[in-house]
């Protein structure tokens, strides 16, 4: 607060005029311990800094007992972190391989069923030897499509690992808040991180 002002980040790196006398800088946040800092600035051209750290609130002081700040409402960006983007896409094109492998063996096995029905049902050489290229192609199809379905599996199962070992996108932060404020007589800045 700055008077009955809240301090925003919008004026962080900003210099204010004021003028000498006795300040007191408190900075709170949820979660974290309140801060103040009392000082004095001469007319003269004074100036003083202090920095503000803000750690992590003892668990035994209660929130009704800390001062509340209005806050602009601000949306809360949500990411996912990259390697279980890749585990998710990898762990889908393993999944269509596979169903794709699957739907080929099919295929290839309903062929098969063609050429052996018609090579028991072939009136001469001709439509015999017609029925076991028929039949050779079909046994390939067979293979093309547990192949598909097998890099299809290990694929999915790779996408599986990719998302199980990815970080958790809700760890808290570990740095401490912190704020510096410059005071001079001819202004006040103040620059943070969070």
């Amino acid at each position: 607060m700055r008077g009955d002002l809240a301090v925003t980040p919008a004026i962080f790196n900003v210099p204010i005029a004021v003028d000498g006398g006795r300040y007191t800088v408190a900075a709170v946040a949820e979660g974290r311990e309140p801060f103040t800092a009392t000082f004095e600035i001469d007319a003269a051209g004074a100036s003083h800094q202090v920095e503000l750290r803000l750690p992590a609130a003892d668990k035994t002081v209660t929130p009704a007992a800390r001062p509340r700040v209005a806050r602009p409402e601000q949306a809360t960006p949500t990411t996912m972190p990259p390697i279980r983007i890749a585990g998710i896409v990898v762990g889908s094109v393993g999944l269509t391989l596979a169903g794709v492998g699957i739907g080929i063996g099919v295929t290839g096995l309903d062929h098969s069923n063609e050429a052996a029905a018609s090579f028991e049902a072939a009136q001469n050489e001709q439509q015999a030897a017609a029925a076991r290229d028929d039949h050779t192609s079909a046994g390939n199809l067979i293979t093309a499509g547990w192949a598909m379905t097998g890099l299809g599996a290990a694929a999915a199962v790779a996408g599986i690992v990719l998302i199980a070992v990815a970080p958790d996108d809700a760890q808290p932060k570990t740095a401490v808040p912190s704020i510096r404020i410059r005071a001079t007589a001819g202004g006040l800045s103040a620059t943070g991180t969070w």
